[in-house]
């Protein structure tokens, strides 16, 4: 039986008011209100659309990061990221990324990816997403790329979508293949 989130309206209540099949949610921590996060969870189609969000807020922060994680963990291990040899296609890792723009550095990025969703952080432990976007089969990824910004290593690759090129740098040659 699939992982599911049960989603019920008031507590106490003996039925949810639905059931959410882990393996169809994507998960990201925004800012809902000036000074509170919320965990948003949006229950994608099974051909991967975008349907609808639910938000959750509690009073202590560390709380919704304890969930986050928590639903993180379940969906790595349901897509076998923690195990040794993961499924291909189901990634988690640091790559280097440079910026769109000419006078960006390289800079090292926790990447997901799940699904045709790619997202990027800072680095493993962050809340904030800072980047995604959707990878479909018009998308090219070309290797080798020679930049003008000299990369941390040779293992260089880039993703090119219709609304921008990603220049990204893996450790090595598995890495970047993987």
């Amino acid at each position: 039986t699939p992982l599911t989130i049960e989603y019920f309206t008031e507590s106490g209540h003996s039925e949810p008011k639905c059931r959410l099949p882990l393996s169809q949610l994507e998960l990201h921590l925004e800012e809902c209100e000036r000074t509170r996060s919320c965990l948003v969870l949006t229950h994608l189609s099974d051909t991967g659309v975008s349907g609808r969000k639910y938000y959750v807020r509690t009073a202590g922060v560390d709380l919704l990061f304890d969930w986050y994680f928590a639903l993180l963990t379940a969906q790595a291990a349901r897509f076998n990221f923690l195990s040794p040899a993961p499924v291909k296609g189901a990634r988690l890792g640091t790559l280097y990324k440079v910026g769109a723009h000419s006078f960006d550095l390289w800079k090292p990025r926790w990447f997901c990816l799940q699904g045709t969703r790619v997202t990027y952080s800072t680095d493993k432990l962050s809340a904030a997403i800072q980047g995604d976007f959707r990878l479909c089969p018009a998308d090219r990824v070309e290797t080798g790329v020679c930049h003008k910004i000299h990369p941390p290593t040779k293992f260089t690759f880039q993703v090119v979508t219709p609304s921008r090129t990603y220049k990204l740098c893996a450790e090595s040659a598995q890495e970047r293949e993987g």
